[in-house]
């Protein structure tokens, strides 16, 4: 029970569980599982089957785009409390980027059989997780489209 309730703390803070309520919070916990991970172990590899969603609980993971004739470029660096992977939830695409453990790391991971599940036996609750990942979807398009705004200003400019 204290794994459960370290979780729920850990996803209190997370920004896609903010106005969730502790009993929400500890049934989405019940739910999924938390493994260690040591620095430099992989995740996942770009083009794996996607399997779940995954928040830091602590530690940082790196995520990595591998790039024709570029390689591996960091994309992203998440720590406590950052989520990842919530496409996997939606979609049945293969995974986009890979993620490493940039240093020994917990991660709390929902499969999207026991998110699938969870939206099934608890239809509020699940609407109410769904809206949180459109909210993060839509928060991460529009951060998209003002870099390509500013790369594409940026390079007229040449």
């Amino acid at each position: 029970m204290s794994e459960i309730r370290d979780t729920v703390a850990t996803l209190e803070s997370a920004g896609i569980f903010q106005g969730f309520e502790q009993q929400e919070l500890e049934r989405i916990a019940a739910r999924g599982e938390t493994i260690e991970f040591q620095q430099g172990a992989v995740l996942f590899r770009q083009g794996d089957r996607a399997e779940g969603f995954h928040i830091v609980l602590g530690g940082s993971v790196r995520i990595i785009k591998t790039l024709p004739h570029v390689g591996d470029e960091a994309m992203a660096f998440v720590q406590a409390g950052d989520f990842f992977g919530e496409m996997a939830l939606i979609d049945d695409m293969p995974r986009s980027a890979s993620a490493v453990a940039h240093e020994d790391c917990r991660v709390f991971i929902l499969r999207k059989a026991d998110f699938l599940d969870l939206t099934y036996s608890d239809p509020a609750l699940g609407c109410k997780f769904l809206w949180a990942l459109c909210r993060t979807f839509s928060r991460r398009l529009r951060e998209t489209t003002d870099r390509f705004a500013t790369l594409f200003a940026v390079s007229r400019a040449f």
